[in-house]
């Protein structure tokens, strides 16, 4: 079933175009993955796809969340059933302790204090942030604020999270322990996931999806093991491929899959 449907999507700034035409498909439950060169309107594109974060400029064509039309989309639902997380983790933070961000968006929503308790402890449990529940904002590391932004969004049921690239600022453990989170969601919780991402190496191997942005369009989508074809002919993309997928690309045969990770690679050149 089509979650999120984008037709023939358009969108520039003054005069400077940014998107050109841009059609795709996604359905419930799929953990896509959006990538290209810095600049070339990746996180455009995801503040496109959240009403409220929609950037001013001229925009033509559709984006469709389960039939129908953003614009038209009910407040609430705007609000709850699409997440949003950004790069900065203390750009979305907005109260001083764990769990009060962890109840801040329940609050909103006007939910009883009884059912917001629920909420937040089985969130804190999930997410396996008990030992922060009491602690001040500022004595969280990166990785751990990156970690409450998720949960504090998961926490209000959301069918479709958007991430603009949010382990920019982790370091790799962190980095690595986010991704196995937002894994887990997808398996658990059936969360629609579209992440934009530079660093591919642990990402890929979880995607369900490819899109990759080049000079206004959509030049790639289709499954990752796919991306060989078209990595091959352009040096940038080949370069940001994971290591698996260069080591693997030269022995393919046509229409082969190709490993996205370094045990499989090891497997198929064995």
């Amino acid at each position: 079933m089509k979650q999120l449907s984008v037709q023939n999507l358009s969108f520039s700034y003054s005069d400077k175009k940014i998107l050109d035409n841009i059609s795709f498909n996604i359905s419930k439950g799929e953990f896509v993955t959006l990538c290209g060169k810095t600049g070339c309107g990746k996180t455009t594109l995801l503040r496109l796809l959240k009403k409220e974060l929609q950037p001013k400029g001229k925009l033509s064509g559709k984006i469709l969340y389960n039939n129908i039309p953003l614009e038209n989309l009910d407040e609430k639902d705007s609000v709850c059933k699409i997440g949003f997380v950004m790069q900065n983790p203390d750009s979305q933070i907005i109260t001083d302790k764990v769990y009060h961000e962890l109840a801040f968006g329940l609050e909103s929503l006007g939910l009883e204090n009884s059912v917001i308790k629920r909420k937040i402890a089985e969130t804190a449990c999930y997410f396996g942030i008990e030992d922060l529940f009491y602690k001040n904002i500022h004595e969280l590391s990166g990785g751990q604020k990156q970690l409450l932004n998720l949960a504090s969004i998961t926490a209000m049921n959301p069918e479709l999270m958007i991430l603009d690239e949010p382990t920019a600022q982790l370091d790799p453990i962190a980095r690595e322990n986010f991704f196995n989170t937002l894994k887990k969601l997808n398996r658990d919780l059936s969360i629609t996931i579209i992440i934009t991402e530079h660093t591919l190496e642990d990402i890929l191997p979880i995607s369900d999806q490819l899109l990759v942005l080049e000079n206004e369009k959509i030049i790639y989508n289709d499954s990752p093991e796919k991306i060989y074809k078209i990595a091959e002919t352009n040096s940038y993309l080949f370069k940001a491929m994971p290591s698996a997928v260069r080591i693997s690309a030269p022995f393919l045969k046509p229409n082969e899959p190709c490993p996205l990770t370094t045990k499989g690679a090891i497997q198929y050149i064995a």
